[in-house]
């Protein structure tokens, strides 16, 4: 309780061994902090030990992501808008845009 007021914590942990994941803190530290943001990504309030494949997986959404930034930069995106119907009223309850790019 803090000023009357009932508040909850939860935490986050990342945790990287000695010397399996590295031999001086600043790997150490390093891939603490990607193990805890991981373990951010499934729900918070849980821990995760640190795996090289966190790595993998952080190097392939950079790449995902440079890739969106270079291909929007280059207007290389195509937008179609469809319309989503009520196929029992045949009326028009929603839109969806569909995204074509020109990279693989």
């Amino acid at each position: 309780m803090l000023g009357g007021q009932e508040f909850h914590i939860t935490t986050s942990i990342g945790i990287a061994l000695f010397p399996k994941d590295g031999k001086d803190a600043e790997t150490l530290l390093k891939y603490a902090d990607t193990a805890m943001y991981r373990a951010k990504e499934q729900g918070r309030n849980n821990y995760q030990l640190y795996t090289p494949a966190m790595n993998t997986k952080i190097l392939e959404r950079l790449a995902l992501e440079n890739n969106l930034r270079h291909a929007l930069s280059r207007k290389e995106f195509l937008v179609y808008y469809q319309p989503q119907v009520n196929t029992e009223t045949g009326q028009i309850v929603g839109m969806e845009a569909l995204i074509l790019s020109g990279w693989n």
